[in-house]
């Protein structure tokens, strides 16, 4: 697979419904069916791999992430499901010329200060897709960005150094990212830095922090939140039931 920036655009334009079926994505999912999704792409099953990574790559239901999508249609590719190797086969049969093309583009808008621009191709570099692998300036790229104040940056690198995509995991940066982004309500920062105030990791233990970062992710639709709590809930932890009643009554 060469063209990182192409999955979204041919994710997007796949259509069908995300029902009972085996291989059809739909536009609407509702919070259960989401929650059922992700424990059986969680478990390995290939095919709800497929599905939970078109829903990532459309931003239906989860917050749109196109490297999740990637890692998740690529794990069912590779366990021989069709529709997922028919994708990854489309993208990697793209034309050479028209890569370097849309690259020198999207290099260009970087040097004007084109932020999405710029985003797309550090992930690029991170992931390796379309140029050759740069993990380092990848990050240098969201650096810049985030210590801007761009929030998506300072999730992704809150992300990266959580130890993902080959990235040497440094927690206190990691905390750091994630910390400046929650400030500006990034629901997925919310959701991986409410994980560390329950394990304690990178930070204090605060159970209430725990439980109130992923409500908050929770009620901006982060689906892993909403089911970390209701998971909790379930183990009778009042604090966690509270906030699912407080999730239910907006």
């Amino acid at each position: 697979m060469k063209k990182l920036f192409l999955i979204l655009a041919f994710v997007t334009s796949i259509s069908g419904c995300v029902s009972n079926s085996n291989n059809t994505v739909n536009n609407t999912i509702s919070s259960n069916d989401l929650s059922v999704l992700i424990e059986k792409a969680e478990q390995g099953d290939m095919v709800a791999q497929y599905k939970l990574g078109v829903l990532y790559g459309k931003g239906l239901g989860v917050k749109q992430n196109v490297t999740k999508s990637i890692d998740l249609i690529r794990a069912s590719a590779q366990q021989g499901y069709a529709p997922a190797k028919q994708l990854l086969t489309q993208l990697s049969g793209s034309n050479d010329n028209e890569i370097q093309n849309e690259v020198a583009q999207l290099k260009q808008q970087m040097q004007q200060g084109n932020a999405k621009a710029s985003k797309q191709l550090a992930v690029m570099y991170i992931m390796g897709t379309g140029v050759s692998q740069n993990k380092n300036k990848g990050l240098q790229i969201l650096t810049q960005l985030a210590t801007k104040g761009d929030v998506d940056a300072q999730s992704m690198l809150g992300g990266f150094y959580l130890g993902t995509h080959g990235i040497k995991k440094d927690i206190r940066t990691a905390v750091k990212w994630l910390q400046k982004a929650v400030k500006q309500g990034d629901a997925q920062s919310q959701y991986n830095l409410g994980l560390l105030y329950g394990r304690g990791e990178g930070v204090r233990q605060n159970l209430n922090f725990f439980v109130e970062l992923l409500r908050l992710s929770a009620s901006q639709g982060v689906a892993q939140a909403r089911q970390t709590l209701e998971q909790v809930a379930n183990q009778g932890y009042k604090p966690a039931i509270d906030a699912l009643k407080r999730i239910n009554s907006n």
